[in-house]
């Protein structure tokens, strides 16, 4: 008898900065990980509990202990066989797959391995794939290997936009140099129409595919988080005292890596300069990075205090501690593209409201969203915006029932599992 399995596919391999640590080192400090040890580099093969398709995986399972679940990851070329653990009930793999980048054209993926494997289960399981997707040539690649396909495939937006998001904001002659954009753009639009349904996680983009594109299998959606685990609590002077926060100043707290070419927090850096002049009594505190990043010691010179990344658990932790939160991002592309963000759901939970310009994507009413935070178009925005939700928090008080009505996870674990219940019954029709 078939048994019905939902394969969760994350489409990009771990970053190279993961193997400048032991697993052990990295399981302690940063997240919670399986690994298994290999003979050559990078020593390791990683199976990461903290990963978009993980996380997704383990709340289905709660919903619907029927159904098996399995992770999969492309590993990029430091691998040459597939390996597989289980891990919380879950099946992980890890596959080999090609790495192909070329400066200034794109960075291309791709893994025959798991190709092969995924016909395999098709004939011996029901199976349902779910795609994470980041608008990479991975999924792009696999989703035209698979327009023969005997099973149902949904799509769910983690990160980046259409290629032509990126080409519009190029100058006159970059645009010239860089016709490919469009291509690259329409290539991954054909290549979407041999999915069942998409969700994205921006709303500029689920307009752009409804409206300009005419998909109509497209919608709004966010994971959402545990509103029972990230809450208010504990005292918050001796949270403070137990991670070596001042208790004497406002607390405003920033997550994200600490490189300048990504995030941009050298902005918020620069800014966070200039609030000190105005108000001395804030503290921003950066979670998230590498010593090793730019911006890092940019902080630690502007009086920021710097954390590397650090365990669900003891974030929550800096959550609570904390007075609000910023996720002040400048970039157009990142903003328009990024969605709302998970870190953002996180500390509205624990009743932090927000700073920035992502809250274009909290699906609720202009009311609503007034309720939760405030925007920041420019610096000079940034800055004083800083000062005023910290001049004015009790506006704020109903941050969190504001979030919980939209991004609460139990809701929101309901929406994919509808999905998924409505695909096996249209392919696996008794």
């Amino acid at each position: 008898m078939k048994r019905k399995k939902i394969i969760h596919l994350l489409s990009v391999e771990p970053p190279d900065h993961f193997f400048n640590y032991e697993p052990e080192f990295f399981n302690s400090n940063f997240s919670s990980i399986e690994y298994t040890k290999i003979g050559t580099f990078p020593y390791w093969v990683g199976f990461f509990r903290a990963d978009h398709h993980a996380v997704a995986a383990k709340e289905i399972i709660k919903l619907h202990p029927e159904y098996e679940v399995e992770c999969w990851r492309p590993y990029g070329n430091h691998i040459t066989k597939v390996y597989e653990k289980s891990v919380d009930g879950i099946t992980h793999k890890v596959f080999p797959s090609k790495v192909l980048h070329i400066p200034q054209i794109g960075h291309f993926t791709w893994s025959p391995e798991v190709l092969k494997e995924l016909e395999k289960e098709s004939k011996e399981n029901e199976i349902l794939l779910n795609i994470s997707v980041g608008h990479l040539w991975f999924h792009m690649w696999l989703l035209y290997k698979l327009k023969k396909r005997n099973f149902p495939i949904l799509c769910v937006h983690r990160s980046g936009g259409f290629k032509k998001y990126y080409y519009l904001r190029l100058s006159l002659l970059k645009k010239l140099i860089k016709p490919y954009y469009l291509l690259e753009n329409k290539v991954e639009i054909n290549s979407l129409k041999n999915t069942d349904y998409y969700y994205s996680g921006s709303m500029v983009e689920k307009e752009y595919m409804k409206s300009e594109l005419k998909i109509k299998n497209v919608d709004f959606f966010m994971d959402g988080c545990d509103f029972q685990y990230f809450k208010p609590g504990g005292d918050k002077n001796l949270l403070r005292e137990k991670l070596g926060l001042p208790k004497d100043k406002k607390i405003l707290m920033a997550i994200g890596n600490f490189r300048s070419s990504d995030y941009g927090y050298d902005k918020l850096v620069n800014c966070y300069k200039k609030v000190k002049e105005q108000d001395p009594e804030i503290q921003l505190v950066m979670i998230g990075g590498y010593k090793s990043e730019d911006v890092y010691q940019m902080g630690i010179d502007a009086g920021c205090i710097m954390v590397e990344r650090v365990s669900k658990d003891v974030l929550l932790d800096y959550y609570r501690a904390s007075d609000y939160f910023t996720q002040s991002l400048f970039n157009p592309l990142v903003i328009e593209n990024g969605g709302f963000g998970s870190a953002m759901i996180e500390a509205l939970a624990c009743g932090l409201p927000v700073i920035s310009n992502n809250i274009i994507h909290y699906p609720g009413t202009k009311e609503e969203r007034a309720g939760i935070g405030i925007d920041m178009q420019t610096e000079d925005d940034l800055v004083k915006n800083i000062i005023y939700v910290k001049n004015n928090l009790d506006k704020y008080r109903n941050c969190r029932e504001l979030a919980q009505k939209y991004f609460d996870i139990n809701d929101t674990r309901k929406v994919l599992a509808g999905k998924y219940e409505d695909l096996f019954k249209k392919y696996y029709a008794d």
